[in-house]
Order: structure tokens, then C-alpha cells, then sequence
């Protein structure tokens, strides 16, 4: 059999509803043709609940956002930090 990335031998998805958003972002942010923003965004001191990753080495990257993060009203998965 052949497995497709992203599948379990059963051909279902190995990503949760979170990674599986995730993964898509990244697979298709080439065939979106967006136009950037820039903006700032004042975070309070202490935890806030953002998971972030560095795909290749590239720019990191908006993975999660939790319920009690307190700027989760300014930020979306796949946001690039800079």
C-alpha cells in the first residue's frame, strides 16, 4: 500500500483539527496570492499562550493560540512574527 503524507496506513489524518490548519497554511501560503501586513502588537508581561514554530529554519510562526491568551483577539495561525 501506499501511504500519503499527513495519513495513517487507514488513510486517516494524523494531524488534530489544529495541525491539520497548520499544515494546510503552510502547504498552500505559495498558491495564495495575499497581500502582507505589518503591525504591532503590545503584549502584557507574563505567559501568553501562543505556540510558535520555526518551519526550515525560516521565519517563526503563529503554530497555536490558546483560549486564555490575551491577545488572541490580534493574532491567527499563521501569523509571521518578525
Amino acid at each position: 500500500s501506499t501511504l500519503t503524507p499527513g495519513m495513517n496506513a487507514g488513510g486517516q489524518s494524523i494531524y488534530t483539527e489544529d495541525e491539520q490548519a497548520f499544515e494546510d497554511h503552510l502547504r498552500n501560503r505559495k498558491k495564495a496570492q495575499q497581500k502582507e501586513e505589518f503591525f504591532e502588537i503590545y503584549a502584557p508581561a507574563g505567559k501568553l499562550g501562543v505556540v510558535i514554530d520555526t518551519p526550515n529554519s525560516g521565519a517563526p510562526v503563529v503554530h497555536n493560540i490558546k483560549e486564555t491568551c490575551p491577545i488572541a483577539d490580534q493574532l491567527r495561525v499563521g501569523d509571521k512574527l518578525i
